[in-house]
């Protein structure tokens, strides 16, 4: 239903009806806004998550449908919030001073074991810890834990073999207790 729905939309946008493109936006903002929180930080969220629907806007007749709405929509979101880490990166404003500094001087420790990483996604503990995964890292371990991606979609969305995902999801996570781990010391 959800691509039936996606396609009548994309074809009221692409001839013309701006109304259907609001309702695209209702339908994905959140999800979009969450992965933007998740890879960029509070701070840029919002402007992230605004800045990939007007580029979707701009685009929206480029897309030939090969693959789902959703699927496309999240690569975009995801090359650009790529595409803002590098930018930080290569500024230097993203380091454990700002972090600290932000925190009040400390990591601040993570909560129980059984609470799931997507309610842990607000805390700024786990934020934390995203920002200091590299980027790839980052991007899988949201897409999978955060935003709940299977790992066919992850395939398709990445276009990477389901070994890959298996492999990079690993990493990631492993990363990410590691991590929590110094940053609790």
């Amino acid at each position: 239903m959800a691509e039936g729905f996606d396609s009548a939309l994309l074809e009221k946008i692409k001839n013309g009806e701006t109304g259907a493109f609001a309702s695209l936006v209702k339908r994905y903002q959140q999800k979009v806004y969450q992965l933007c929180l998740s890879m960029v930080g509070p701070a840029e969220a919002e402007d992230a998550a605004q800045s990939i629907f007007i580029s979707i806007y701009q685009s929206i007749r480029k897309f030939e449908e090969r693959s789902q709405f959703s699927t496309w929509l999240y690569r975009v979101a995801a090359n650009h919030c790529l595409n803002l880490l590098a930018k930080r990166k290569r500024e230097k404003t993203d380091s454990l001073d700002l972090i600290l500094k932000h925190t009040g001087g400390q990591l601040p420790e993570l909560t129980s074991a059984d609470v799931t990483l997507a309610r842990l996604a607000e805390k700024e503990s786990v934020r934390s810890i995203l920002g200091k995964m590299a980027e790839e890292e980052r991007l899988i371990l949201c897409l999978r834990e955060i935003e709940g991606f299977s790992y066919q979609e992850l395939t398709e969305l990445l276009d990477i073999s389901l070994d890959l995902v298996k492999v990079r999801l690993f990493r990631a996570r492993k990363s990410f207790m590691r991590i929590a781990k110094e940053s609790n010391k």
